[in-house]
């Protein structure tokens, strides 16, 4: 007997009043908490509390001094347990809400919240300054706005999406759907776990810009005038020398540290076997030969005129048969087309110099210019290897930016440029390739500005929420193992500093 035809489904009537009837008991029923949705929440309240986190490092919590004027208001800075507390509340407005509500149409009410919300919490961090996520890093804020208000509102509408996973006693497949939903629901919650570790790693990968304070278990002693230069071989800055204030006495130091990009080393040989405590020493890493070159400088009445070369283990005194003379607050560098290092300038105390000389590891020998040379003492010098020139901020008279190549110095005509100034260091930055200078002081005025010149023009940079008090005679440097600038001590017309900075440039 033949069968009668039936109708496809899709055009069966109680199919459909079925599927209503299973979406009705579904959204008006009561949800209950099963254990993959606990993990949901859980999930939820760890996300944006790391957000948080990842932004405010250890130290941040418990420095008054640099919590002050530029973090979330008074009620915030002190303590993380405030944002601990907001956390709980989260999760008790979860357990209320899946307890009592049963609007199960609170997915789209949740993501356009969560959009809100997450959208929000962006645009309040862009006024934040973070390197990365570890205690050395710091995290210092402009404002603590409105944006709060997302964080606690978008949660209690989150937490109702749980109740759209799980599927309700008038549900007709109740078990087999079940199964599903718990499954698709853990699936879920490790994909967010899985996102929110990653997230987390990128975060901590990817800095903004900034002057960021590291907070060190050692420090040097504060020091201002510190010889330095950067061994590009062992991926270290070695600093000597410098001078402490204490008790109205100037006191010469004749340490040698260094810095590996983490942390700082005292490496000081025995004092016998050191070159004496001094100033305004000239210093460059010799890369033919591997070892680091100091020349000179000042201690106590005395302007020196030794020549000393450290190999990573100690000091070795050295008697050329010529030498510049003594000679105070002049620079040196290493250029790689001689591959010899080079002074410049620097004065007696009587006489203020324009004279070149070059240290092949044996003698010094004095360098014939071209052209008229200007006088320079106390100023600041860097080389930049990519276009094989040294680059040079002057100060007193004649001031203003040069160029030193091809044994002749060029006076350079940037428009705007920083105020003529001692006491200054330059660097230069290999990833940007910018010259980079920072603080001094002019006209008995100490500064701590920033400027960046692109062999163009200078641009003074001014995106940063905390930057370096005032100081003059610091050490910077570019780090090879952090790619970043660093800013080490300084004095500021009455203390001196032994605080370590790390400067982290915009992308552009």
């Amino acid at each position: 007997m033949e069968q009668p035809l039936k109708n496809p489904a899709f055009l069966n009537l109680n199919h459909w009043r079925a599927k209503v009837k299973t979406l009705a008991g579904n959204v008006f029923s009561a949800p209950y908490l099963p254990k993959n949705f606990v993990l949901f929440f859980l999930l939820t309240s760890i996300t944006h509390f790391a957000i948080m986190l990842m932004n405010y490092s250890t130290s941040y919590w418990h420095s008054d001094l640099t919590a002050q004027g530029i973090a979330p208001g008074s009620a915030y800075q002190t303590s993380p347990i405030d944002w601990l507390i907001v956390s709980v509340i989260y999760l008790s407005l979860a357990l209320f809400c899946l307890t009592v509500f049963n609007y199960r149409w609170s997915l789209i009410g949740w993501l356009t919240a969560e959009v809100i919300h997450f959208y929000g919490m962006s645009r309040w961090l862009e006024n934040c300054n973070f390197s990365r996520w570890s205690i050395s890093a710091g995290a210092f804020c402009e404002s603590f706005d409105v944006r709060i208000f997302w964080i606690i509102a978008a949660i209690p509408v989150g937490f109702l999406f749980a109740t759209n996973l799980h599927p309700s006693g008038y549900s007709l497949p109740k078990q087999k759907l079940e199964k599903g939903i718990s499954r698709a629901a853990m699936a879920f919650s490790a994909a967010w776990g899985l996102l929110l570790l990653t997230g987390m790693i990128a975060s901590a990968q990817k800095p903004t810009s900034g002057w960021v304070p590291l907070e060190l278990d050692t420090n040097p002693p504060p020091l201002e005038h510190s010889a330095y230069a950067y061994d590009t071989k062992r991926n270290k800055l070695v600093m000597f020398g410098g001078a402490n204030y204490v008790n109205d006495q100037w006191i010469y130091k004749n340490e040698t540290w260094e810095w590996d990009g983490k942390k700082w080393l005292n490496v000081s040989p025995p004092p016998e076997d050191s070159p004496k405590g001094r100033t305004s020493t000239g210093m460059a890493y010799d890369e033919e030969r591997g070892v680091i070159v100091l020349y000179g400088g000042y201690n106590k009445s005395s302007t020196l005129c030794d020549t000393w070369e450290w190999d990573g283990e100690k000091w070795r005194w050295l008697c050329p048969l010529n030498c510049p003379g003594a000679r105070l607050g002049h620079e040196m560098y290493y250029d790689p087309i001689r591959k010899k290092v080079v002074l410049y300038g620097g004065s007696n105390n009587k006489t203020y110099f324009n004279d070149a000389w070059e240290w092949d590891g044996t003698n010094w020998a004095k360098i014939e210019m071209k052209g008229d040379s200007p006088v320079a003492s106390q100023y600041a010098l860097a080389y930049n290897p990519d276009e094989e020139f040294a680059f040079g901020l002057l100060s007193g008279s004649p001031g203003g930016t040069w160029t030193f190549k091809d044994d002749q110095w060029t006076r350079l005509s940037p428009g705007i440029e920083p105020s003529n100034r001692s006491g200054t260091r330059l660097v230069y930055e290999p990833q940007r390739k910018v010259f980079v200078t920072f603080g001094g002081y002019t006209n008995d005025t100490t500064l701590n500005d920033t400027w960046f010149f692109d062999n163009k023009i200078w641009r003074q940079f001014t995106d940063t929420k905390l930057q370096p008090p005032i100081r003059s005679n610091m050490v910077i440097w570019y780090d090879q193992v952090r790619k970043h600038i660093m800013l080490f001590g300084g004095y500021n017309g009455s203390n001196v500093y032994n605080d370590t900075w790390e400067l982290i440039l915009p992308d552009k």
